[in-house]
């Protein structure tokens, strides 16, 4: 093992687990902030296109018996 000046060791750990935690911090922040709206209006898209389309067969089905 390395051997490490006085303090030296416990500085370098707090270096490396802010470095860490930030950094996970960040990654979830910018998942929930950005990617979660992304996915619901993805979803509100499909959704609504669907429901176009089926309403397009219903109007088709009507004009058959008109």
């Amino acid at each position: 093992m390395e051997e490490c000046a006085h303090g030296g060791c416990l500085m370098e750990l707090c270096i490396q687990l802010s470095i860490t935690m930030l950094g996970k911090q960040l990654i979830q922040n910018n998942l929930f902030e950005i990617g979660v709206p992304k996915i619901k209006k993805l979803i509100r898209y499909i959704r609504s296109k669907r429901e176009a389309f089926q309403e397009e067969e219903r109007q088709k089905r009507l004009q058959r018996y008109e």
